[in-house]
């Protein structure tokens, strides 16, 4: 008898091939490639032909596979059959044929564009692909709809959205890794944790330390670049605006670290101004300038300017006046670091020794030479996202931070805080082009690449509110976000028609948008629910007909549009331009249907295919599109490939090399220097138009509580506390925060439902599903790690149940949780599971005026909460 037998050999596999495609397992667009053996998927990896990742993923892309194959994804269109609608319901689903889906999916909308296309209500998610927020918007704007509901909801960056339009001319900034030398993180992931274009400044962060670039983190939570900085400072959660606000007065008033040529030549810091705040304006109505060197104003584009004044006094035909810059400089001078440290509880003497660092290295004065151009060199950049821009006061916050960079002059220049606002286009064909361009007094307007309104010149008050996000009530922010106040109370708001239809298309606004029980007593007041999307999660719960999406590796995708390549897949420090595809690495499964193609079949049905071309026509900026005759995906993506990068690369050509990269000049990295544009640092215009809301308000007796609060329209920044600082009851002795976690997307089901991922959060992962606390805290609390308790909001009193995790690297005011675990939909089988992370919104109140950003309509994330310990026995919810 023989003790080992041989096994027969492994047949040798019929097909082995790798697939270039795009990831969709959050919003960054990583470039990957996927293994496929005999029509399986396999294994997915970063592709190592795009300068983007460099063959790097993180593990959300590497799980990519059990998304794709997971066993509780929607396979087919259900209709609902219970017409009660609720968290707690059985909607009853009914198995249905496409065709029967398409047909009652068109009679709805023809239904409600008879009445007003305006009741129609259309949020696209980033979710897992281009198109879905594409071809959303492109269906919003062809059916009249005007306007469309932010997908993203609260885990999006209004405010920095808003302050990179107006000073970078596109939606967004990093550092430029290959020369900065000290990087200032306020509450961000970048480099560390889930983050635009994620695993690219992960490698490029790496890059610059072992450089020498020192990092500081300030965040109240040491997570992501903050645990792996040189410094971690714990901060008081919504109080940055307070510290940047001190340092800009050390580094203007104490230090006189700032760039005078900068601020005289690049911004309007040198504008006069009056007592009323208003520029000082010539007979033709040009800003004012003071030239020291021949003691007169002279217009911001006089060419005979020599000597500009940013500093001092002076008086034109008679009027008292000084440089906008003098107006901040006076301004900020109240913002000391100790009444900064009262606020913030940082140190004042670390405050002053960051902001003296800070200063050093921005190297004022000092030049580079790069492919033979010499530029300014400021190797300092400050950074910040959600974290710390995600309350009340945003734009006031953001605005603060910006001007950190901005006084050092450390903006579109070699080690800064840069962009990418400018595409000289491809060789062959010049496209795709864009460049910010000069609008009213010089300053800056955002390039197309921003995607989102421009904030200049500054958009007239209208009303009623007619959008659907209610962009009206926010005339300077990029979008607006008052959606379900409208949709419940359109009579506070003159609106002249009811919202009929809701279409959520790979989002899932249940989860992310708003307090989950606002948001469903918004969505029940809409007749007609569709939801398209990969699982029956939160939002389908709600919908009365839902629609199986395809995987990202069971679709074709469109290109890149600008917006796209500005943001996802080109980054200010990379040297080339890249363009990737998304194509299917297999066929949809089931009865899965990719969005692009359900959208095409739709614009068809309701005939608006010459105004949904046109549209993509005018997002791409070329005219590719024959709108005279029907065309399939496949052939909408082949003309704007040829477009954008020549006949010879169309889609034949990307399916089969999958990247396609060419040079970036020293002019595009860091083309402000090259471009005759000035950057707003005093933002004059927002006193009136504040005013003017406000009139128009008052005038239509909106209540007090449904309008937006517009005593943030002031043209400089302040400091000003969270709702959650005027909770009076000291029992709420806890700030309750979210940070993104590497392991999981924000909005999205399929990474809390993702198998491996959940094996990892779970068994390896000491904090992602865990409620973190400072361990003193905890230990007084009477707490211990593992241990069960009640979350209760001190402005809902709803309350959620998690598990702690006790650690040194929180502040001890503070519980952190990771962004939007907590589901509840039974359609998720492992993300609905107990213990599975919390859903932190359950704590946040909703209230217009109190709970939002009056500028940018950011919903402030700072809630007030008290842990209770779970009683033995006690069931967890």
């Amino acid at each position: 008898m023989k003790l080992f037998q041989r096994k027969a050999a492994k047949p040798e596999p019929k097909e082995d091939v790798w697939v270039p495609t795009i990831c969709g397992m959050c919003i960054n667009t990583c470039h990957v490639r996927a293994r496929r053996v005999d029509g399986k998927v396999v294994y997915i990896q970063g592709n190592p032909e795009s300068p983007l990742v460099e063959g790097k993923i993180c593990p959300k892309g590497i799980a990519g596979v059990m998304s794709l194959y997971d066993p509780s994804r929607l396979q087919h269109p259900l209709k609902r059959t219970n017409p009660k609608k609720g968290r707690d319901e059985d909607p009853k689903w009914e198995r249905i044929s496409w065709d029967e889906a398409m047909d009652i999916v068109t009679a709805k909308l023809k239904e409600a564009m008879d009445y007003d296309p305006r009741s129609i209500l259309i949020a696209p998610g980033h979710g897992q692909r281009l198109a879905a927020y594409k071809g959303g918007v492109a269906l919003s704007i062809a059916l009249g709809c005007i306007g469309f509901v932010g997908g993203g909801g609260r885990q999006c960056g209004n405010a920095k959205h808003m302050l990179a339009n107006l000073q970078h001319g596109t939606g967004w900034a990093f550092p430029d890794w290959e020369h900065c030398k000290y990087l200032l993180v306020f509450g961000s992931q970048i480099g560390g944790g889930s983050h635009w274009a994620n695993v690219s400044h992960m490698h490029a962060v790496a890059a610059a330390r072992a450089r020498g670039m020192k990092v500081v983190a300030i965040d109240p939570f040491c997570y992501g670049i903050a645990e792996k900085a040189d410094e971690w400072i714990p901060i008081r959660p919504g109080t940055d605006g307070m510290l940047a606000m001190a340092m800009l007065n050390l580094l203007i008033n104490r230090y006189d670290m700032i760039d005078r040529a900068y601020l005289a030549q690049h911004t309007n810091g040198a504008y006069l101004t009056k007592d009323d705040g208003t520029f000082v304006l010539s007979a033709d109505g040009k800003a004012l300038l003071w030239d020291r060197a021949d003691g007169r104003a002279k217009t911001w584009d006089d060419a005979t300017l020599k000597d500009v004044a940013v500093e001092g006094s002076y008086a034109v035909d008679g009027v008292a006046c000084k440089p906008s810059f003098q107006i901040l400089k006076d301004h900020v001078a109240s913002y000391t670091p100790e009444a900064a440290e009262k606020v913030t509880t940082v140190p004042a003497a670390t405050i002053e020794r960051i902001a003296r660092e800070f200063g050093e290295a921005a190297s004022i004065g000092k030049t580079i030479t790069l492919d033979g151009e010499e530029l300014p060199y400021r190797p300092v950049c400050v950074n910040y996202s959600r974290g710390s821009q995600g309350h009340k006061h945003a734009y006031l916050t953001t605005h603060a931070m910006e001007l950190l960079n901005q006084v050092v002059g450390a903006c579109k220049v070699p080690g800064g805080s840069c962009d990418v606002g400018k595409s000289l286009g491809h060789p062959e064909t010049g496209q795709p082009a864009w460049e910010g361009s000069m609008g009213p007094q010089g300053l800056l307007v955002a390039s197309r690449a921003a995607f989102l309104p421009t904030l200049w010149p500054p958009a007239p008050v209208t009303w009623p509110p007619v959008s659907a996000d209610g962009k009206e009530l926010f005339p300077l922010g990029i979008t607006g976000d008052a959606t379900w106040p409208m949709v419940k109370h359109p009579e506070h708001y003159s609106r002249p028609f009811d919202a009929k239809v809701l279409f959520t298309l790979a989002t899932s606004v249940g989860m992310s948008h708003h307090n989950p029980a606002d948001v469903e007593a918004g969505m029940a007041t809409v007749p007609f629910h569709m939801h398209y999307g990969v699982h029956l999660d939160e939002t389908a719960q709600l919908a009365d007909l839902v629609l199986p999406d395809a995987s990202y590796l069971e679709t074709l995708d469109l290109p890149g549009t600008p917006y796209d390549l500005s943001w996802y897949f080109n980054q200010p420090h990379m040297k080339e331009w890249v363009h990737a595809i998304r194509q299917p690495v297999i066929a949809p499964q089931f009865e899965r249907r990719p969005m692009m193609v359900f959208l095409l079949d739709l614009v068809e049905r309701l005939g608006v295919r010459l105004q949904f071309y046109n549209v993509l026509n005018y997002i791409y900026g070329v005219n590719a599109l024959d709108a005279s005759k029907e065309l399939s995906l496949e052939e909408i993506s082949d003309a704007f490939w040829k477009a954008y990068l020549g006949p010879e690369r169309g889609l034949d050509y990307m399916k089969k090399h999958g990247v396609v990269t060419y040079p970036k000049s020293v002019k595009e990295r860091y083309w402000g220097n090259f471009a005759h544009v000035r950057i707003p640092i005093y933002f004059e215009w927002f006193p009136r138009v504040g005013a003017e809301l406000d009139r128009v308000m008052d005038e239509h007796h909106v209540p007090h509580d449904a309008r937006p609060d517009t005593e943030d329209y002031v043209p400089l920044p302040d400091w000003k506390p969270c709702p959650a600082y005027e909770e009076p009851r000291k029992e709420y002795d806890l700030y309750f925060i979210t940070y993104k976690h590497t392991l999981m997307m924000g909005s999205s089901s399929m990474t809390y439902n993702n198998a491996w991922l959940d094996e990892i959060a779970e068994g390896h992962d000491p904090y992602c599903y865990y409620l973190t606390i400072n361990h003193k805290v905890g230990r007084d609390k009477g707490l211990k790690d593992g241990d069960w308790v009640w979350v209760e909001g001190a402005a809902t009193g709803n309350r959620v149940s998690a598990r702690v995790r006790l650690s040194s690297c929180i502040h001890p005011e503070v519980i952190a949780t990771a962004n939007n675990g907590g589901h509840w939909a039974k359609g998720l089988p492992l993300a609905s599971q107990q213990g599975k992370g919390v859903n932190w919104q359950w704590m946040l109140g909703e209230n217009m005026k109190k709970t939002r950003c009056g500028v940018t309509a950011n919903p402030d994330l700072c809630a007030k909460v008290k842990l209770i310990k779970m009683e033995a026995g006690e069931k967890a919810a």
